[in-house]
């Protein structure tokens, strides 16, 4: 299934390019984030998952983003939707733990090879 957004409902009016730009990208930033919406509700929720991310050093972007401007991103995308399907913090968690566990792994794995 293909990665659908929809922003259409937002006040876009006052947007530069970069904004729209930013919009059009974060359905992917939802993917990583197991989030279908952005709400009043879990704007908070949405910095966090991201922010749990980036401490993970496995964030969804290239570069790590302060907090202050996720958060400034995140207020402009309140009524952003896509079709990701959406997951609980738990498993959100879940999900990136194993991830993280494996890379661990993998690393320490390397390092044990290269010290023989």
């Amino acid at each position: 299934m293909a990665l659908k957004y929809d922003y259409t409902k937002l006040d876009t009016s006052s947007w530069s390019k970069d904004d729209h730009n930013i919009a059009q990208n974060f359905c992917w930033t939802m993917s990583f984030i197991d989030q279908t919406k952005i709400t009043e509700e879990n704007k908070t929720e949405i910095l966090f998952r991201i922010e749990f991310l980036q401490e993970l050093g496995m964030g969804p972007w290239t570069h790590r983003q302060s907090i202050p401007v996720v958060k400034k991103q995140i207020k402009k995308l309140v009524g952003y939707e896509t079709n990701v399907g959406e997951k609980s913090t738990a498993k959100f968690m879940s999900r990136w733990m194993k991830i993280f566990k494996s890379r661990t792994l993998d690393k320490m794995h390397e390092k044990l090879q290269a010290s023989k």
